[in-house]
């Protein structure tokens, strides 16, 4: 069990580093639904084969204008602080960590040195990844509010989170 939280922790660190790269690697590009942040655009690609009402439809769009307005300034925090060189040094340090065997802390670990930020840029990167990840799950949340049962299930909407042991 403790294998299989390190290797969440060093997935969700990988996309942590590799969401903000791809978006700077795409900056000035938008996506086809207008530029809407990258949590936004996965949860409306898993809603495009339902069969949506009106309404559904406009309460989504919605919730994705409310949330992309939530997910700027972190977002912008994010991006400040993860210059190209800071990006492509994590990018080297990850895929050395990954060639040597280290997982879990020893590889995070060796990412963060190699970005060479400072405690607070540190501290403030942390707080804007999470308060993404957190308004990224709100967002999820709040679709499937809009959805039927049957349209969770077809989205993948209803999955309980990951990581999470039930309690029997």
């Amino acid at each position: 069990m403790k294998k299989f939280v390190h290797m969440a922790a060093a997935v969700v660190l990988a996309a942590l580093i590799a969401v903000p790269v791809v978006a700077q690697e795409k900056k000035g590009k938008k996506n086809a639904k207008g530029g809407a942040p990258a949590a936004i655009a996965a949860v409306e690609k898993k809603l495009e084969g339902l069969d949506l009402t009106a309404e559904q439809k406009t309460k989504i769009k919605d919730l994705a204008t409310e949330y992309a307005g939530k997910m700027a300034d972190p977002q912008k925090t994010v991006n400040s602080l993860m210059t190209a060189e800071v990006r492509k040094a994590k990018k080297e340090a990850s895929d050395k960590a990954k060639a040597e065997g280290k997982k879990g802390k020893e590889a995070k670990a060796a990412v963060d040195a190699a970005g060479n930020l400072t405690a607070d840029a540190k501290s403030k990167l942390e707080a804007a990844q999470k308060e993404l990840a957190t308004l990224a799950a709100g967002f999820q949340k709040a679709v499937g509010e809009v959805l039927t049962a049957e349209q969770k299930t077809k989205a993948g909407l209803d999955a309980p989170a990951k990581g999470k042991k039930k309690n029997n």
